[in-house]
This record gives C-alpha cells, sequence and structure tokens, in this order.
C-alpha cells in the first residue's frame, strides 16, 4: 500500500494558484522550537 494515492500523484507537476495563510508569532515560535531554531 503506498502513501501516494492515485489522485494525489496525478496532481504532481500540476499548477495552481498561490494559497494564503495567516501566520501568528505563536506559529513562528512553534516552528522554531520545532526545527531547534530559537
Amino acid at each position: 500500500m503506498s502513501l501516494l494515492t492515485p489522485e494525489l500523484l496525478a496532481n504532481i507537476g500540476r499548477e495552481s494558484e498561490p494559497k494564503r495563510e495567516i501566520v501568528t508569532r505563536r506559529d513562528i515560535r512553534k516552528y522554531a522550537i520545532a526545527t531547534n531554531n530559537p
């Protein structure tokens, strides 16, 4: 069994519009801690 389904494999190389996300200070802090980059 593969983690990549045929549906996901069909999307490889496909272009789409960029998506925006709101990033908070808390998100940045959590990322820094997770990557050992305080």
